[in-house]
């Protein structure tokens, strides 16, 4: 990729099915699944989960390290920020 490509990810959620929930649920970390969890809607909890999928998935594309393996927090301002561990 160079710098003046752009690539642009989409993802169909609507009503995903228990298996497609369960992968992208299994790349979340232990604070992304604290906070889905805490979704009283099914609709926008499974949106919380795709959504950080698919950001996890986009960082595994881009990066070297697979999807469950980036450490991502929030800054104080409640940001994402990802966290450098080489």
């Amino acid at each position: 990729m160079t710098s003046s490509t752009v690539t642009v990810w989409t993802m169909q959620v609507g009503a995903p099915s228990a298996a497609v929930l369960s992968r992208w649920h299994a790349v979340l970390d232990s604070r992304e699944v604290a906070q889905a969890a805490r979704f009283h809607a099914d609709k926008d909890r499974n949106l919380y989960i795709a959504t950080h999928a698919l950001t996890r998935a986009l960082l595994a594309h881009i990066g070297e390290k697979p999807a469950p393996v980036w450490q991502i927090a929030e800054t104080e301002k409640g940001k994402p920020e990802i966290i450098d561990n080489r």
